[in-house]
């Protein structure tokens, strides 16, 4: 709480005529929100990239069953699925 506080409190005493004068609680929002943000964009990534991912065992299954193709695209669609969020499915 001391943090966000101070994060408005100094925003507002060093930048209060910047912009059309509301940019400096803008600038401290956004700080705020980025924060959650780190704590949860690591967490996602172990989700994708951890060895029980079902996207990272496919990849796999694909590396010794397939060729070099088969395994490219399978880390391009594990890629793509971990972008877009649609990999957040159960494990098979």
């Amino acid at each position: 709480m001391v943090s966000i506080a101070m994060t408005y409190l100094l925003s507002y005493l060093l930048i209060p005529t910047v912009g059309d004068g509301t940019l400096w609680w803008k600038l401290s929002t956004i700080i705020h929100l980025r924060d959650p943000g780190g704590a949860i964009i690591p967490e996602l990534v172990k989700v994708f990239t951890s060895t029980n991912s079902g996207h990272v065992r496919e990849v796999v299954t694909a590396s010794r069953e397939g060729g070099a193709s088969l395994n490219i695209l399978s880390g391009l669609i594990a890629g793509n699925y971990a972008a877009t969020g649609w990999g957040l499915r159960s494990s098979p």
